[in-house]
């Protein structure tokens, strides 16, 4: 066993010596961590020298040449190259040095300086000028005999703070100038180099400013002008003995009475500056001598009545703080700065009850003041409480919520508002006769109270007419029940509806004619009172809600019930107007809706119906998204497209797969809705699809679909004007033309309504200015065979009269 682990141990030192020696062999030399690789290598007289990869250049033992011979002079290296000089073994240097490591601009260390036989040596002027390194260690020169030269050797050295030359034997110099000059050293060590027999030792210390200590020994001696500046900062101009104690005042008295009689480390003293704090009250509070250099300590904050302290500054004014981070350079005075303190008083102003704020903080002059809410519920009878104010005279432009800088002493005082009063009056709102009296509130009401409705307490009777109710507006938008809540002056409109009972006994029906009766779509501010009275011969009925949204609602209570129901757009007609004939053959009502919400009356008429499944009609432009998610508990589908033209066709496909009729359809303005909703009785009728155009021009896609539907018959709703005879003619490449057109709206309803139906028993009117009540009406009026007519607002046309009477 022992002697296979001998054989594995030969074998493994075998292997290493192998290496090792391989690798010097190939021009490599280990490092410990790292291989160095030789990059080039030759002599400097007997010294062999290695430059390596990494910048380093070794020399080994022997003797050098003249300086001009050095690898660095002679062109076989680049100084800038040379990061690291080291010398591995002794060698003899040249006996003129000058200028050796003069030009290194990437120079880094120069390593074992020691081991130089200097013993030759005679000049080593600028020796080490210039260089960059951080370290000189030439503590064994002291085998120097012959150097006569030292001028400049170590000028110009910026990164080096103490030198320690005091192991250089300089017995025999007699050139010492500007040795030591332009340097940034901080230390310098002569304490065991002679100066005897220097002759020139003009400006060794020449620009060097921050040199404070020189330590000296007995041989030495200042000789003519050193150059050895005055004091500078943060010292001052004298000088004394670390252990002697021997003090000269000047830098001017140092080197021409220092004797060398004693060793000894001189250092310039460092200046001390007084600090005096000013409580800026004529009254120095305290006094700090401080080093040149040190930061100043803080001193606790001085007190004093009705003042705050904010802070130290160098100027009376307080214009700028002063920084205790920052060194003390210069005597100073110091002054504190104060802040007035003020106070704050809350003023109830004639309040009745409550508590008034109190604040017992004190502030800083000029510091921003938030103003206390009203805590202690403050009040006063017939009045609310607006708000603080600087004064006292109830102004609320004056009102205020804090006081940005505060100067003094203050009082805010509370603002009072007058609560404002309400009457609420009554209005027969009829321009005939009216029996009974109107009811008289005389209560002032405050805003946001509850105001109970009279009712009919003074018996309003009209002739014909049945006492409604009251509504806000005239025409009966924003109906009232029993209550309502009051924030302004409000008059409440009377409401009338015909009194059939009358129109039946006194105004009995032509028995001859077929019209008895009649429905209105939309409340009275968009059919008014004088379309009723104009047609008091029939027995008339309105479906109508508060807005657009809730006649659609009401319309829908016609249905008893619907597994279905349509939702279009209440505020863009393009994508329903064709949607009126789906919604007939699927025995669905339309109804209304908001783009981003469902209103509250259709909502809860669709839970009545007990729909299970809602068809969103048109793109998302018109219903968005978030309808979809309100309507999460049914079934949805939508039908849309691009576009208004695109939606029609799309409608069209499920129209004409619900009819058995393929052969037919209808084509409208597409930028307008009156022919549309007149030409709907036709559509419902013959079960046709309506598509639309735009008045100049067919789209492609309707050509297309015209062509694809392999259509027998157009019938065009409208005039040139809705659609033109342009149109007109590109349909006549695919099928055969037919117009029905008046000469307006009104009369295109009307000649609709005498080819669809024959002797109707009742009909339907809507708006042919306002376009949602009519699109509601149009599967209404289909679903009961009712022919569908348009009316203005307040006068219903000749045309449309002359219908209705001539079939009375």
């Amino acid at each position: 066993m022992k002697r296979r682990i001998f054989v594995i141990l030969s074998i493994l030192i075998f292997s290493l010596l192998f290496n090792i020696t391989y690798a010097k062999t190939n021009g490599q030399e280990e490092t410990g961590e790292t291989t160095k690789e030789i990059v080039d290598e030759g002599e400097w007289r007997t010294s062999n020298w290695k430059y390596y990869n990494n910048k380093e250049i070794v020399f080994g033992g022997g003797s050098f040449s003249t300086v001009e011979e050095a690898p660095w002079n002679n062109g076989t290296l680049d100084k800038d190259d040379i990061e690291i000089i080291t010398f591995k073994a002794k060698v003899k240097a040249p006996i003129d040095m000058s200028y050796l490591f003069y030009g290194f601009n990437n120079l880094k260390e120069i390593n074992n300086l020691n081991n130089f036989d200097i013993t030759k040596t005679t000049n080593m002027s600028h020796l080490f000028d210039g260089v960059k390194i951080k370290e000189i260690d030439i503590s064994r020169w002291d085998n120097a005999k012959e150097i006569k030269n030292t001028s400049y050797m170590f000028n110009n050295i910026k990164n080096i703070k103490k030198l320690d030359v005091s192991g250089f034997n300089t017995a025999t110099v007699t050139d010492m100038s500007y040795m030591f000059a332009n340097s940034n050293f901080e230390e310098i060590d002569l304490s065991k180099n002679s100066v005897l027999g220097v002759k020139n030792m003009n400006n060794i210390f020449l620009n060097t400013p921050y040199l404070n200590k020189l330590t000296l020994g007995l041989n030495f001696r200042f000789k003519g002008n050193t150059g050895l500046a005055k004091g500078t900062t943060p010292y001052t101009d004298s000088w004394k003995g670390l252990k002697t104690g021997v003090y000269y005042k000047s830098t001017e008295e140092f080197t021409k009475n220092y004797d060398g009689n004693n060793f000894d480390t001189y250092y310039r003293i460092i200046k001390k500056y007084k600090v005096d704090f000013d409580n800026n009250f004529n009254e120095i509070i305290n006094t700090q001598e401080v080093e040149h250099g040190n930061k100043l300590k803080k001193l606790e904050n001085p007190k004093k009545e009705g003042y705050k302290f904010t802070y130290w500054s160098i100027d009376k004014e307080g214009i700028k703080e002063f920084d205790f981070e920052k060194p003390i350079t210069n005597n100073v005075t110091l002054y504190a700065n104060w802040k007035k303190e003020v106070s704050i008083v809350y003023d109830g102003n004639g309040n009745t009850g409550g508590v008034v704020p109190i604040d017992e903080s004190k502030y800083e002059e000029g510091s921003k003041v938030t103003l206390k809410r009203n805590e202690g519920n403050l009040e006063k009878t017939g009045y609310t409480f607006a708000g603080w104010s600087l004064e006292a005279d109830n102004d609320e432009s004056k009102v205020i919520t804090e006081i940005a800088s505060i100067e003094e002493d203050t009082t805010v005082y509370a603002v009072w508002k007058e609560v404002p009063k309400y009457r609420v009056s009554y209005d027969a709102n009829a321009d005939d006769i009216v029996l009974g009296t109107v009811p008289i509130d005389n209560r002032e009401y405050e805003k946001g109270e509850t105001v109970d409705v009279f009712g009919n307490a003074g018996n309003l009777a009209r002739k014909d007419y049945k006492f409604d109710g009251w509504a806000k507006d005239p025409l009966g938008n924003d109906t009232i029940e029993d209550t309502f809540i009051i924030t302004k002056d409000t008059i409440l409109y009377a409401q009338w509806v015909l009194d059939r009972s009358v129109i039946d006994s006194e105004k009995p029906i032509n028995p001859t004619g077929t019209i008895k009766e009649i429905t209105l779509i939309g409340g009275r501010s968009t059919l008014t009172e004088n379309i009723e009275s104009q047609l008091m011969d029939f027995v008339q009925y309105r479906l109508a809600g508060k807005d657009r949204y809730g006649t659609s609602a009401d319309v829908a209570k016609e249905y008893k019930k619907s597994s279905i129901v349509l939702l279009a757009s209440g505020e863009k007609y393009t994508d329903e107007l064709t949607a009126t004939v789906l919604a007939n053959k699927l025995d669905a009502p339309i109804m209304l809706t908001r783009k981003d919400a469902i209103p509250a009356e259709v909502k809860a008429e669709i839970n009545r119906l007990g729909a299970t499944k809602v068809i969103l009609v048109g793109g998302n432009n018109s219903i968005s998204e978030k309808v979809e998610k309100e309507l999460s508990a049914y079934t949805v589908e939508r039908i849309g497209g691009p576009d208004r033209y695109d939606t029609a066709i799309l409608v069209g496909d499920r129209v004409r797969g619900l009819t058995g009729s393929k052969t037919d359809g209808v084509l409208v303005d597409g930028t307008n809705f009156p022919d549309a909703i007149a030409m709907t009785s036709m559509a419902v009728e013959e079960n046709m699809p309506i598509l639309l155009t735009r008045p100049g021009q067919l789209p492609e896609s309707t050509a297309k679909t015209i062509k694809d539907w392999n259509l027998s018959k157009v019938t065009i709703g409208g005039g040139v004007n809705s659609v033109s005879d342009t149109v007109a003619n590109e349909v006549k490449k695919f099928a055969t033309v037919d117009r029905i057109a008046g000469a307006d709206r009104y009369e295109t309803s009307v000649l609709v309504a005498e080819q669809v139906y024959v002797k109707p028993k009742h009909a339907v009117i809507a708006s042919g200015e306002v376009f949602p009540d009519a699109i509601v009406g149009a599967p209404y009026a289909a679903k009961n065979g009712y022919p569908m007519v348009l009316s203005r607002g307040n006068n219903v046309s000749e045309v449309v009269k002359d219908y209705i009477f001539s079939n009375r």
